[in-house]
This record gives C-alpha cells, structure tokens and sequence, in this order.
C-alpha cells in the first residue's frame, strides 16, 4: 500500500534521487514555518517511490510544480494523478489562486499531458529553452570574444548594486518592467559571476545573474530593458557572465534559460550558441486557476504569518 507523506528537511534526503539536481537543494530546506518550498512523497513499505515539489513564493497567489516524478516501475498506476491533485489542495488551503507546470517533451509527456487535461489544466504553450553545457564545449564559443561593449555602457560587480537601485529594481521603475522569473534577487546568487549594466546616466537597465549549485552554476535570471534589446546588450552580458565563470577551475557544468518571449535570445541560441551547448530541451507551462478556500482576512493572516 502506498503512503503519502508531506516531507520535511528531516525526511526529504531520500527522496533526492526524484527530482532534478538543480532542485535538490530545495529539499534541505523544507519547513512548515517557511512555504516557499512545498514537497509530498509517495512510498511503498517505507521506500521513496515518487515526489512533487513546488514552489509558493512568499505574498504570491501563484505557485510553480517543479518537479513531478514516480520512478519508472511504479508509473502507470494513478500516483502522479494522486501526488497533483494532494499538492493542489495543499496550496488551495493556504490561498494559492493558480498552478503553473513546466514540462519538457519526452517519451512520457502524452501520458502527463493527458492527466492534466482530465484534471482541468490550460492547454500548454512554448515557455522556455533550457540550454545545458560545459566547460570545454562553451569556451570554443566565438561569440565570447566577438563584441565590445559600447563605451557608455559599464558592466558590474552584481554586489555593487546601491540600496536606492535595489529599491528602484523592485518597484520596477524606469521601465524595468521584468517577469517575475527574471527577478534578480534569488537565492544563493553566486556573487563573483553575477553582473549589472549601467547606462550612461549611471541608471540600472539589466543584469545576469548566477546561482551556484553542487555541479555547477545556472544563468537564472538575464534581462535587458526592452528599449536596449536591439542593441544586443544581452548577448554582451551574457558573454560578460560565461567570461567571468571560465576562470573558475571548480564549476563544469552550466545552464540557461531563455523565455520564449525574449525573441531575440531565442534566435540567438538557435543560430550561434546552439553548437556549443550539450542539450537544448524546450519546456511547455500549463497552468491552472483555483478557487481559494480563504476569505480575504484569512489571506491576509496567512501572509503575515510566513512573511
């Protein structure tokens, strides 16, 4: 008989191996005081058999299924179904609004695509490029040393930035009006790769940012002020980054990722990166609203009580 167990950072290690590596760190820091990561398992006579694990942004109404995995012998037989719709209603009762999954194309996404039709889900669209990589693949590429940035542009440190730019960053001003996947202020930035662009009015109009993970790092987040974009000030920020990156001899491994939105990085990737990469995959979101089962006070004790 199968058991279903919301984990905890006590219980959440052996469950590792069901989820991507980028997200395993995730489950270290699982708490019932802190929702931003939320994981249920599935085992069978106490051993890990599937996982779900998602992600509810402190004072947001949306949350993000990260990772939704039942090892292969045990798939087939509703446990996907079953760990989505209990994570589902974990959210629903702490006032999560709408889920949103991102999914790559593999041999089992008819299988998932239908179980998300039966539950109501939006039908998909293209969202994303994840872009894998290495070392020794990356440095041949030609267009880390092609372009010179513009003299009244300046590049940097992302640890420089000012407390009045922070502030101005997160009340999106000046036209920073970036998606909140291209937030620059994540966890675990790794401060020497991570980097901000400066106009010549000394104001903030991008940045890339680098997180750290045990075998190697994640471009999370690249952005450039739409006004700038057809400069290619992305592409120089982004070589800025790798650049910068090449002269740790510890990391191998790197990722990135491109929203499908960002037409200009798309065709980039397609045309110039795709060579030097190791895997292009593309993901599809789906998303889902929800009734809230909480009134507006109830919302309102809830944000404060995790905030």
């Amino acid at each position: 008989m199968y058991d279903y167990i919301v984990l905890d950072s006590l219980n959440a290690s052996t469950y590792k191996h069901l989820t991507y590596p980028w997200f395993q760190e995730r489950l270290d820091r699982l708490s019932s005081q802190n929702l931003t990561n939320i994981a249920l398992g599935v085992a069978l006579q106490g051993q890990p058999v599937g996982l779900v694990l998602a992600e509810y942004p402190t004072n947001q109404n949306q949350a993000n299924i990260l990772s939704l995995i039942v090892a292969q012998e045990h798939r087939q037989q509703g446990l996907g179904t079953a760990l989505l719709m209990q994570i589902e209603e974990i959210l629903k009762k702490h006032g999560c609004q709408q889920l949103n999954l991102l999914y790559s194309l593999n041999l089992t996404t008819p299988i998932l695509e239908r179980m998300l039709k039966q539950q109501n889900w939006e039908t998909a669209s293209f969202y994303s490029l994840q872009c894998l990589t290495n070392r020794e693949s990356i440095k041949q590429a030609p267009f880390l040393n092609r372009y010179v940035l513009p003299n009244k542009f300046t590049i940097f440190p992302w640890v420089d930035l000012t407390a009045q730019e922070r502030t101005k960053i997160k009340q999106r001003e000046n036209g920073l009006n970036y998606p909140d996947e291209l937030c620059p202020f994540q966890d675990r930035i790794e401060a020497v790769y991570s980097i901000g662009l400066r106009d010549d009015l000394e104001e903030v109009i991008g940045w890339s940012i680098v997180q750290q993970m045990p075998n190697g790092a994640i471009y999370k987040a690249l952005f450039i002020k739409p006004d700038f974009r057809a400069m290619g000030l992305g592409i120089h920020l982004l070589a800025a980054s790798i650049n910068r990156r090449l002269t740790d001899k510890k990391g191998t491994e790197a990722m990135f990722i491109v929203l499908a939105e960002n037409k200009i990085m798309v065709r980039f990737v397609n045309r110039h990166l795709a060579p030097y990469l190791t895997s292009i995959n593309s993901f599809w979101k789906s998303s889902k609203l929800m009734a809230s089962s909480t009134s507006i006070e109830q919302n309102q004790i809830l944000s404060h009580s995790i905030s």
